[in-house]
């Protein structure tokens, strides 16, 4: 059993935890990150609520932070888990077999023209009010192997909100801005990180990659594919 106001540190001293009476009272802990429970000192809160000192966390937090600042409403910013890591999605996998996108059309349509790589992810953890705790850059990463695509040859990473039928239908798609070219051989074609639209940053999202631009002859080939989140 802890009294209230005990304090609780790691072995470094360079996080405490504080047990607030219910009742409140504000505590500073000498510049360290300062987590309460119970409620702040906040007449219009109903519940208690748990806190984070915002004056002794640097303004906006830092990328990768577990801590991610949600709301500015009151002197007690409330805070919410983001994602801690990245999220990979492997759409082609490297089987000891390469992807031919045999005569590939100048139309849009799914890679190799088929649905059957697609992916369902949540791309919104832990705090579905609020404008953090969800992941918002995408990156495209492909190996290009042999036979370079038409000059106009791409692939382009995108997102659905339904569960799309096998015919492509571009209109059920947003593009997350992630585009390679594939007009090269034996190189990772990478399209670095690209914020994407926030309608994406949902639970319940459709990822495909889509191909378009070929010249109707060309065969370019591909080893692996896959798509990052963070």
């Amino acid at each position: 059993m802890l009294d209230d106001g005990a304090v609780i540190s790691d072995a470094a001293g360079s996080l405490e935890l504080l047990l607030k009476p219910a009742q409140g009272g504000y505590t500073n802990m000498g510049g360290a990150i300062v987590t309460g429970v119970a409620a702040p000192d906040n007449p219009g809160a109903a519940t208690n609520k748990g806190y984070v000192d915002q004056s002794r966390v640097p303004p906006g937090g830092a990328v990768f932070e577990v801590l991610q600042k949600s709301s500015n409403a009151d002197w007690a910013l409330q805070w919410a888990k983001r994602p801690a890591g990245q999220l990979e999605v492997c759409f082609v996998a490297d089987a000891m077999q390469n992807l031919t996108l045999t005569a590939m059309a100048a139309a849009q349509d799914y890679l190799a023209n088929s649905i059957r790589h697609l992916a369902k992810v949540d791309l919104l953890i832990g705090n579905p009010g609020g404008a953090m705790g969800r992941y918002n850059e995408a990156r495209l990463v492909v190996r290009k192997l042999s036979v370079a695509g038409a000059a106009g040859a791409i692939l382009t990473l995108q997102g659905s909100q339904k569960d799309p039928g096998s015919a492509f239908v571009a209109n059920d798609w947003l593009s997350f801005g992630c585009v390679v070219n594939l007009n090269a051989q034996n190189v990772t074609l990478d399209s670095g990180w690209v914020t994407f639209p926030g309608s994406l940053s949902a639970p319940n999202r459709y990822v495909c990659v889509t191909q378009e631009g070929g010249d109707g002859t060309t065969a370019p080939v591909i080893g692996s594919g896959r798509a990052y989140f963070r």
